[in-house]
């Protein structure tokens, strides 16, 4: 079961791990995080969230679509944000 995951990418921090996890999980591609080191379990939200690489892995059949997403991602200059939904109109918007 274990090479059904495939390593995406590595990051600095489990707070931007986080982001790109929840970024990819939009599209419907599940992120599992891997993070080695001595500060995540003594300071999780203090010091561990910022600390060490931090490692994304995703399913083989998705890592194709992965890295296309992150590519663009990287490549457009914006911050990390999901897809919108398409609902007909936009709550914000709206005046």
């Amino acid at each position: 079961m274990a090479s059904d995951w495939q390593m995406l990418t590595e990051v600095d921090g489990r707070l931007v791990a986080e982001e790109l996890k929840s970024y990819l999980d939009a599209y419907g591609i599940p992120v599992l995080l891997f993070q080695e080191g001595a500060g995540i379990d003594a300071f999780p939200v203090a010091i561990g969230s910022s600390l060490g690489r931090v490692q994304l892995f995703v399913p083989q059949a998705d890592l194709t679509q992965a890295r296309e997403l992150l590519e663009s991602l990287l490549h457009s200059g914006d911050q990390i944000e999901p897809p919108i939904p398409e609902t007909g109109q936009d709550e914000q918007g709206e005046a």
